[in-house]
């Protein structure tokens, strides 16, 4: 099924014209959650992307970040790959969204 899923998706791609396809399909299976580190890689690049817009770690918790400027305080809150930002001002997440696009696709729903 990953097979047909990835020809109809990719299907300039060299890989999808392959006919030889059991190894290529189960080693891409094998290795779809990523590397033994992944998770640590990730946290590596949240923090420098935090850090970089002076957000500091809270010292008890890791996944729990401060942002204190401007008599603005904001809080973010680290689930694996889902973010929980809580403040009463718009300007940290505007500044953290505008970076996060710098790397990667994401989605924000505000409540």
């Amino acid at each position: 099924m990953y097979l047909e899923w990835f020809r109809a998706r990719f299907p300039n791609h060299p890989l999808a014209k392959c006919q030889n396809s059991k190894e290529l399909v189960m080693q891409s299976l094998r290795n779809i959650q990523g590397t033994k580190y992944a998770s640590f890689e990730w946290y590596q690049l949240l923090a420098k992307i935090f850090f970089d817009l002076g957000w500091k770690p809270n010292a008890v918790c890791n996944g729990v970040w401060v942002h204190l400027k401007n008599n603005q305080t904001a809080y973010l809150i680290l689930a694996t790959d889902d973010i929980l930002y809580m403040s009463k001002h718009e300007q940290p997440l505007k500044q953290l969204l505008d970076k996060f696009e710098d790397f990667f696709l994401l989605k924000s729903r505000e409540e």
